[in-house]
């Protein structure tokens, strides 16, 4: 029955359910036990060490999907919700259907959570039988299992018309399901529903249970059921052997289980052979309904006529019975299933989502559906008003209850035969048949009993009744005295116990009554009363059998041994399956506990369980009117003496039992001891337990002396061994938990802080009681604070003031540490408001010992990073008082006088005239004292240092000067002790970060920086840091890079401010220090020292100082070595930089973005350096570059087409050199850009002279390697259009020699002949580059060059795309040359282009792009269905090792030329050069204009075609030749294969090596397939771009953007992720480029159905993502595939992101358009508004809608790039509609409702802890600017569960009075939110925080992840500053 809870869990996650309180009355844990007195023994913690494992580098997600869907139309009628967090109204969506119900943005982490998940479930799947094995046990008895209902997949068998699509697939338990549930739902019913009168197979249906261990172990892939189980049993030697999983059709009733499919013979046949093979009887394994399955068994296989078996059948065959929360007597919450089609999951829905659920499914066809599953009435509830109670009373009731349980299904109002009086359990099941038709009525009749045999003469005769034989109350156990049964069930989990219903008054509905939603208050919640379980079986159900019915006589009279093990629900927060200590109804079969008990019996051990009781079972079944046969005693009888003497008798009788040796004599005496010690007072068990009972009390006791007096203390000893137990590696898990569930108990205490304080400060305790004694304190300091009174606030304070004066160098690190937090979380909420001496008292502990100072500065460092460094809601929500305080106390007196002289001393803070900047600097020089350094004193020294670095960036920069610190720090350089090195270089480099240094603090601090004493001291210390690659010490390497970085800021700073440092400063010493960092082999040390150097050299007044220039040669030697591709060069290579990289840097993304910021500072350096000296240093790189090129090959493998690869080192020894000439290129051109015009100096014709004499020396070289030539031609185009560009007959030779390029070809070396293409491609666009650049030269000798280009074409193989790029530099020329006549050059270029014209008018052409079928045969694709269908390619695994037969071939060689056909390319090509490097305005631009103006009419109707065409090939409905079980090979053939840095496997040659190899496969195949779509698509995509260019003559044309948009998104939803991003890209110019006057009737269509793709196709894709693991689990999908997929999603979203950004961009200037000369406008644009895009988009709600919709999707979209700039947008937007309007109202609405639930969904995920900051201003934004004009988003934060509105109330009104302060404004939001906030992995103890060694700064993270401005102005983020700029009212 239960397994739908399964579903349950997911529809929760889904819909926001809140209902997991706890039980009413939940049984004390059981005590924590010695491991003397554990006599289960759980698997210890030594064998989970991979519980603690590291973060991983990619994470595997849970598959939580189905939810919203099964979960709501099936499992919600079934299922109770995991007790982990509630999020009740939070999901709400208003939309029509049950899909739209689910909230669009709800994709689960889903990696952080489902990380947890495997670390505290699957942690266990194999270690609870390893551990086992090792004690012994192994499999001995052959184990079968028989699930509960629900988990068993059923399949579809059927071959008539209505089945065969669906043959072999599950129709429950699959996607298959979901897909037909969604698509198909009339056919899913027909086939799920059985006959209603026969309850048999439908006609022409046939659905079967799937078989096998796969038929149970997952419910859906990922969601496991008893895989666990399987696991486990495995490690013991368990397989499919001896294991079996007995699955059936559990819709149907047991009689027709054996009728239809031999159930039961099929079951006994397999018992008997596995004791014949094995030896050993069978141990019967159920779950659930299986149970009750199984109980009928029991009966049937014994029974004559039937099993046949006979009374010892049982006892020969079976030795055990694991029963697993099994529903003996029902589950309650069937019956409104079967009533109403409704339980609590349907009726705590809100009313959007009810109203989707009830359009999907309405709860007449829910109805209808579980009643047509004879299998599921088997649950209703059995036993009647004797285990349910009666109008008064109920069995499980309790003290404290105002209804009564007995009461099942209420009714408000009795006015009518549909709404009755209140109806007990047994009136219920009458009204249910009264209710019910004629065919359900028969059904329950005919098939279940639910009464009580109160006699054993009933039992006897119900032996031959199979009606009864499911109800073990009217039937008994079989005559089996050896066989043992396991009772084994979770409790303490809330189940719905009873209802109240209602008249169904709704005019739609078809029901007759439901669920009184409206009715909440005391114990109803939304018309359900819920009483205890395991979450869908309640505890009477679960336990009363095995507890107390089994133990009367007539039910057990062979006297079967029971055993119950009660297993209490203590979920994991954070595990959505509940972790591995759950007592949910489904997710315990992965409890390690259950595994542990379940192994043991299979293997013979089950001897050794004893009972285990948590509840009040034993109480509540006494109380249950079913009685033994007593003698003499009428039943029914109610009389006093008749109770007293069943009693009496029943006492007896269990004693006996029980006790075998005992005499009726010894059981009354022992009758009346147990009378007389019950006749004493209660004792509770967790007393005798624990030693005390923690009772709820508040702090408000106090002696006569004002003394705190506890109303009871806590056992510290029970405290002691709960904290050993849990820290003990050898401890069972069971105990850990155990006392973790104690020690949260007493955490929980109102009486905490004193336990807390009293086990702190005792110093007799063990280190870890008292760590744990202070978390007790701390948590009340960060939870409770605010409840407290003045009076208990002070006490708390005295408490840890007293902590603190007595903590001692003895005690522990980590204990003092955490006397520091507490100490600063009181000081966040009560200093400088309450506790005003706060200053004083750390000034008397500063006046203390060692470690008293040490704990000060401690103190001092966490309040200094908390009030400033972090965004700490606590201290956020002080505002300004805190920062005014800290800068109070840190600040000497007399700066404070001179900076703030009117300061407000009303409210004094500070004690003393110091202050602690003073203080700090006077320690650390005493520590630092050479005659004084013991290690105390230097680790002190240290700490000091740690604690000025987190305030120096803050602090007033005169108090730095007026404390001496450069001084002391200087003193700390010259330290022998590492770590004071470290703190010191540290805090310099703070320093020098600081935001706010005046002239005046710039001499003071910074100049003594620069003197020759302190540069020498840094060289010293640099050289003495610096490390051997082959020998690393990490130390020492991490001094050497924060040396680099202090050495920047000391060259930034020198940049920006020379004139304040004095010229006998000795600056050269400086910038000698500065090249020996830029020639350190460690690439990140050298970085900042280049990066200097950068900025050296652009300053004016230092690149042509003396000492600069002393460096210059230096410089460049350095630069010149440093210009080589890093990243080319093996990963084991020997070179000193690549073993440093592989140290530094841990992912080829930002290996790559470094090495190109890396490579960027060398360029810089070299071009600056030439732009300053060229003569000399253009000779230097030229004749360097000459020597390198002219003997490439020396040392190295002449070169051969044979073992051609691009990373050759004669190539990169090329380029490098390449490289370095053309950064020299770039810096002479500025040289020459430089001098005066009109003349050209002597030098200046020297230098041209050398670079051209040069160039063409090289260029008389030849190389044989196509790349080396491709290299040189571009350095030599860069000689022609850089320095030279004035030479034009130079620039026409090069033109010359390009044009004359040899290209021999060798087709048999794939290699090679790739790159001979590659240089032919190559040539042409350098043809073309020159060509714009020197048309009026080259013009000149036309002829010549158009004889010449027509010989290429000529000897080149026939290619029309090459063809057509040759022409296009004849069309350059034409086009450009302007001395050409205009009206002739007009017509030859309209000549060039006329045929292109011509072939898009052609009718074929229009004919060929008119149908799917056409197109295909145009692209040479028309036989490819056909191929792939007679070959069954779709079961082919590997389409690279199946070579293409001769019809393959063809269709290749076909497809090769199709494209010839599309004149997209040749199009392409000439309109590319039409528009490029065009100026608007210029002739050229406007020639293009008019040439194109009249041709695009005529090209656009089939380019759209094209497009669309294009994108319909990927839609697999297209390809109808196909058929249907080939549909996913369109996706496989059409997905494109790529190369990603970091991600894809090998290099990216090695990538196109392989796609090389699989040219003549099947793979070849698809390629050439893809590749052929892929050039209509994105080539259309480029021509759409390029005639956006023309502006007007593009966009003018009215009819033009309904055609666009279809074209380019009604099939857009069958591209790929990466297809679509692509797209994005491609459309953003044509968006962008909309002139003003175009926008109202272009961008409209465009951006509407552009951002309703983006966002249909995001939100699927995102959802994929997180079910990737089912296809890690079948193995289909590698790694690296996972990877590559999310990375192209992340781009995708951030593409999409980043268009929503430039649109929206208010300082986005707009597209060229007409000129508006004196205030006239152009004719017809009078009526044009000129604002910016983004004032067009808010004004126009067809585009604004889906763009915030895809806006608010965006913010619950897993990438924080996107998710982040998405919260600033839309933050942007909020402003924009607080006025009043029609649009306005709409959108406020909108945002108000929608983007502030994603905003709190996104808060609540762990994923986003990074972002909170941006999501709580966007909602402190909503609220501050919305609620004064709307309610709603009140009402939304009050609808957040544990949300009281006088909260909610206070927090809207301290954010009025923030209006100003955006962190005070975050602050209280987060606080607002404190119990929804997710919480980071590293803060969850998931894994271990950073190692701070090898923590990055924020400069090296920004070369690592941007690329840096050379020249730019970076500094680093100052620390918010706000309080202290304005602080004392100070302007």
């Amino acid at each position: 029955m239960g397994e739908l809870e399964m579903s349950s869990t997911i529809r929760r996650r889904i819909l926001g359910d809140s209902s997991s309180e706890p039980s009413r009355a939940p049984s004390p844990s059981p005590a924590i036990r010695d491991q003397d007195g554990e006599h289960i023994r759980l698997v210890p913690t030594a064998k989970l060490k991979k519980l603690t494992k590291g973060r991983s580098k990619r994470r595997q997600w849970f598959v939580f999907g189905l939810g919203g869907l099964v979960g709501t139309i099936v499992a919600a009628f079934f299922a109770q919700q995991h007790d982990v967090i509630n999020l009740e109204g939070l999901m709400d969506i208003n939309l029509v259907s049950l899909l739209d119900a689910i909230p669009a943005g709800i994709v689960n982490d889903a990696k952080d959570i489902t990380r947890h998940e495997r670390e505290t479930v699957n942690y266990d799947s194999f270690s609870v039988g390893l551990h086992l094995q090792s004690q012994g046990v192994k499999a001995r008895h052959p184990v079968i299992m028989i699930p509960g209902v629900i988990s068993t997949g059923l399949e579809s068998w059927g071959t008539e018309e209505v089945s065969r699509h669906y043959f072999r697939k599950r129709l429950w338990g699959s996607w298959s399901m979901m897909r037909a549930l969604v698509l198909d739902k009339a056919s899913w019913k027909k086939h799920i529903m059985l006959d209603k009168l026969t309850g048999m197979d439908p006609p022409g249906i046939k659905l079967r249970a799937a078989q096998g261990f796969d038929a149970a172990d997952f419910f859906i892939t990922g969601y496991w059921i008893w895989s666990k189980i399987l696991e486990n049993l495995a490690t013991l030697g368990y397989d499919p052997t001896n294991a079996f999983t007995a699955a059936y059709d559990w819709r149907l009733s047991c009689e027709k289980l054996e009728l239809r499919d031999q159930y039961f013979t099929r079951l006994k046949a397999h018992i008997e052979l596995a004791k014949k093979t094995s030896g050993q009887k069978v141990v019967l394994v159920s779950h659930s309904m299986g149970s009750q399955v199984l109980f009928y068994f029991l009966h049937w296989v014994e029974a004559e006529g039937y099993g046949d078996g006979g009374p010892r059948w049982v006892d020969d065959f079976v030795d055990s019975w694991i029963n697993i929360s099994g529903s003996l007597l029902g589950a309650l919450k069937g019956y409104p299933a079967v009533l109403s089609g409704e339980m609590k999951d349907t009726a705590q829905l809100n009313a959007f989502a009810v109203y989707g659920l009830e359009k999907f499914l309405a709860k007449h066809e829910r109805v209808e559906i579980f009643r047509a599953m004879p299998g599921a009435s088997s649950m209703l509830p059995i036993g009647g008003n004797a285990v349910w109670g009666n109008k008064t009373f109920a069995p499980d009731d309790h003290d404290n209850q105002t209804v009564s349980y007995g009461t099942f299904i209420n009714f408000k109002e009795s006015n009518s035969t549909q709404s009755p009086a209140n109806l007990t359990v047994d009136e219920s099941h009458t009204y249910l048949m009264e209710h019910s038709d004629t065919w359900y009525r028969d059904q329950v009749k005919n098939t279940y009993s639910y009464g009580v045999a109160h006699s054993r003469a009933e039992v006897e005769k119900n032996a031959k009744n199979p009606k009864k034989w499911m109800n073990p109350l009217e039937t008994r156990l079989p005559l089996s005295p050896n066989l043992k049964i396991y009772c084994f069930y979770g409790v303490g989990k809330p189940t719905e116990r009873s209802y109240w219903y209602r008249e169904d008054r709704d005019p739609l509905s078809q029901t007759n009554v439901t669920i009184d939603t409206s009715l909440t208050f005391g114990e109803i919640d939304h018309g359900v009363i819920m009483g205890e379980g395991d979450g869908t079986v309640p505890l009477m159900s679960n336990g009363y059998m095995c507890t107390k019915g089994w133990r009367i006589n007539r039910y057990n009279p062979a006297g079967v041994s029971i055993k119950v093990y009660e297993m209490p629900h203590e979920p994991d927060r954070f595990a959505p399956r509940g972790g591995p200590n759950t007592g949910d109804h489904v997710d315990i079969l992965g409890r390690a506990s259950l595994n542990d008990l379940i192994l043991r019996v299979a293997g013979g051990k089950g001897n050794h369980i004893e009972e285990n009781y948590v509840t009040s079972i034993r109480e509540y079944s006494e109380k249950v009117k079913i009685y033994e046969d007593y003698p003499g005693i009428v039943q029914g009888s109610n009389s006093i003496a008749v109770k007293l003497k069943r009693t009496l008798y029943t006492s007896l009788s269990d004693l006996c039992r029980e006790n075998p040796r005992w005499t009726l004599g010894s059981a009354v005496l022992e009758f009346f001891a147990l009378a007389a010690l019950l006749a004493r007072p209660r004792i509770s068990l967790l007393k005798a337990a624990s030693g005390a009972i923690l009772n709820p009390i508040t702090m408000r006791e106090f002696n006569n002396d004002h003394q705190y007096q506890p109303r009871h203390d806590v056992s510290n000893d029970q405290i002691r061994r709960a904290l050993e137990v849990i820290h003990d590696a050898r401890s069972a898990k069971s105990l850990r938990q155990e006392a973790s569930h104690y020690l949260d108990n007493v955490k929980a205490d109102e009486e905490a802080p004193y336990y807390g304080y009293k086990l702190g400060a005792d110093k007799s305790q063990a280190a870890i009681v008292r760590h744990y004694g202070l978390s007790l304190l701390e948590h009340a300091v960060r939870h409770r604070w605010a409840d407290y009174s003045v009076e208990q606030s002070t006490l708390v304070r005295e408490w840890e003031l007293d902590l603190a004066q007595n903590a001692t160098d003895s005690d522990p690190f980590f204990l003092r540490t955490k006397i520091a937090t507490i100490w600063v979380e009181i000081a966040k909420r009560s200093w400088a408001l309450h506790w005003m001496d706060m200053d004083e008292c750390l000034v008397r502990l500063w006046e203390g010992h060692l470690a008293s100072k040490e704990l000060v500065l401690a103190i001092l460092e966490t309040l200094s990073e908390d009030v400033f460094g972090h965004e700490d809601s606590a201290a956020g929500l002080r505002g300004t008082d805190l920062n005014r305080a800290c800068v109070d106390i840190f600040t000497p007196m007399s700066v404070l006088l001179e900076h703030f002289p009117a300061r407000e001393t009303s409210v004094n803070v500070r004690y003393g005239e110091e202050g602690w900047l003073s203080r700090m600097a006077d320690l650390l020089s005493r520590c630092n004292m050479q005659d004084s350094g013991g290690q105390a004193e230097k680790a002190c020294a240290a700490k000091v240092l740690v604690t000025l670095r987190s305030v120096i960036s803050w602090v007033i920069p005169k108090s730095i000067s007026a404390s001496d610190l450069v001084i002391r720090l200087r003193q700390c350089l010259a330290s022998s002790h590492l770590p004071v090195q470290l703190g010191a270089v540290d805090v310099l480099y703070y320093l020098y970060n600081h935001p706010r240094l005046s002239d005046e603090d710039f001499k003071t601090l910074v100049c003594p920086m620069y003197l020759h004493d302190t540069v020498e001291l840094l060289q010293q210390l640099y050289q003495w840091s610096c490390v051997d690659a082959s020998n690393i010490d990490e130390e020492k390497y991490l001094l050497s890079k924060k040396l680099s970085e202090l050495i920047y800021n000391l060259g930034r700073l020198l940049e920006e401010r020379p004139d304040l440092v004095p010229i006998d400063s000795g600056l050269d010493n400086f910038l000698r220090l500065l090249i020996s960092v830029a020639k350190n082999n460690s690439l990140q040390v050298s970085i900042t020292a280049l990066h200097v150097w950068v900025k050296i050299l652009s300053s004016e007044k230092l690149a042509s100082s003396a000492p600069v220039a002393a460096f210059i040669g230096e410089l460049l030697e350095v630069c010149s070595q440093r210009v080589i591709k890093y990243e080319a060069l093996p990963d084991d290579s020997p070179n000193p930089s690549i073993i440093f990289l592989n140290e530094d840097l841990d992912t080829m993304p930002e290996r790559h973005a470094f090495l190109g910021n890396y490579m960027r500072f060398c360029k810089t350096i070299v071009e600056r350096i030439v732009q300053q000296q060229p003569a000399d240093a253009l000779y230097h790189i030229l004749s360097q570059a000459e020597q390198v090129i002219t003997h490439l090959y020396d040392g190295e493998p002449p070169f051969s087409v044979q073992t051609y690869s691009k990373t050759s080192v004669p190539f990169l020894k090329l380029d490098a050199q390449c490289s370095v000439v053309e950064a020299g290129l770039k810096g002479s051109s500025k040289w020459l850009a430089g001098q005066a015009s009109g003349t050209v100096s002597h030098e200046q014709e020297v230098v041209m002279q050398n670079l051209k004499v040069w160039c063409e020396r090289i260029l008389g070289l030849n190389f044989e390697d196509p790349l080396v030539k491709e290299r040189v031609m571009q350095l030599a185009v860069g000689f022609a259009t850089g320095p030279l560009k004035k030479d034009t007959e130079f620039a026409s030779a090069i033109f010359e020699y390009i044009l004359n390029v040899q290209f021999v070809d060798n087709p048999s070396f794939a290699a090679y002949s790739e790159a001979v293409k590659d240089l032919q491609g190559f040539c042409i666009h350098e043809l073309q580059k020159l060509a714009m650049k020197f048309a009026d030269y080259l013009i000149t000798s036309f002829d010549d060059i158009e004889r010449k280009v027509t010989q290429v074409i000529q000897n080149a193989p026939y290619d029309e795309h090459l063809r057509s790029r040759y022409y296009s530099v004849l069309f350059i020329i034409t086009h450009r040359a302007a001395s050409v006549d205009p009206g002739p050059r007009q017509e030859r270029l309209e000549a060039f282009l006329q045929p292109l014209v011509s072939q898009w008018q052609n009718d074929q052409l229009t004919t060929s792009l008119g149908s799917f079928t056409s197109f295909c045969e145009l692209l040479g694709c028309g036989g490819i269905q056909q191929y792939m269908s007679a070959r069954a390619l779709h079961v082919v695994q590997d389409w690279s090792l199946h070579p293409l037969d001769a019809e393959g071939k063809e269709l290749q060689a076909h497809m090769q030329h199709a494209l010839e056909r599309l004149p997209l390319r040749a199009t392409k090509a000439f309109l590319s050069v039409s528009v490029e490097k065009l100026e608007p305005k210029s002739p050229p631009f406007e020639l293009a204009c008019r040439l194109w103006e009249k041709n695009i009419p005529l090209i656009l109707p089939n380019l759209l075609r094209s497009i669309s065409q294009a994108h319909a090939f990927h839609d697999p409905q297209n390809w109808r030749d196909l058929p249907s079980e080939m549909s996913g090979i369109v996706r496989r053939i059409l997905t494109d294969r790529f190369w990603q840095v970091g991600i894809s496997t090998g290099s990216r040659d090695e990538f196109y090596a392989r796609v090389g190899d699989t040219k003549n496969t099947v793979e070849g195949l698809a390629s050439s397939v893809r590749a052929t779509v892929r050039a209509v698509r994105e080539t259309g995509y480029k021509l759409l771009c390029y005639m956006s260019l023309l502006g007007e003559h593009f966009y003018s044309y009215k009819e033009l953007p309904g055609p666009l948009s279809q074209a380019l998104f009604t099939d857009a939803y069958a591209l790929s992720t990466h297809q679509m991003a692509v797209m994005v890209e491609a459309i953003r110019p044509v968006v962008e480029n909309c002139p003003v006057a175009s926008r109202s009737h272009f961008l409209p269509p465009i951006l509407a159905a552009l951002f309703e793709e983006l966002d249909r196709k995001a939100s699927v894709e995102w959802k994929k993502i997180e079910h990737r693991t089912r296809e890690e689990a079948t193995g289909r999908v590698s790694l690296d595939e996972e990877m590559r997929d999310e990375s192209i999603l992340r781009q995708m979203t951030y593409s999409s992101v980043l268009l929503v950004v430039g649109l929206l961009d208010p300082h986005r200037p707009n597209p060229p358009g007409p000129e508006i000369t004196n205030g006239t406008v152009p004719n017809g644009l009078a009526h044009v508004e000129y604002g910016n895009v983004r004032s067009f988009i808010l004004g126009t709600p067809e585009i604004l809608k889906p763009l915030i919709l895809f806006c608010t999707h965006a913010i619950r979209m897993r990438d924080t790039r996107s998710c982040s700039l998405i919260t600033r947008v839309l933050g942007s937007l909020v402003p924009e509609f607080e006025t009043i309007g029609p649009i306005d109202t709409e959108v406020r609405e909108f945002i108000s409702t929608e983007v502030l639930k994603a905003c709190i969904t996104s808060l609540h995920d762990s994923y986003f802890v990074d972002l909170q900051k941006d999501l709580a201003q966007l909602i402190a934004s909503i609220i501050i600017i919305y609620v004064p004009r709307t309610d709603t988003p009140k009402q939304i934060l009050l609808s957040l569960p544990s949300m009281p509105p006088e909260k909610v109330e206070r927090a809207i009104q301290k954010l009025y009075k923030a209006h100003q302060n955006t962190r005070q404004q975050r602050a209280i939001t987060l606080d607002l939110l404190e119990s929804l906030r997710g919480v980071s992995i590293s803060e969850q103890g998931r894994i271990a925080r950073p190692d701070p060694k090898k923590a990055r700064s924020a400069i090296q993270e920004r070369y690592m992840t941007v690329d840096v401005q050379a020249d730019g102005k970076d500094k680093e983020p100052s620390p918010d500053l706000g309080g202290v700029a304005d602080m004392f009212g100070q302007p």
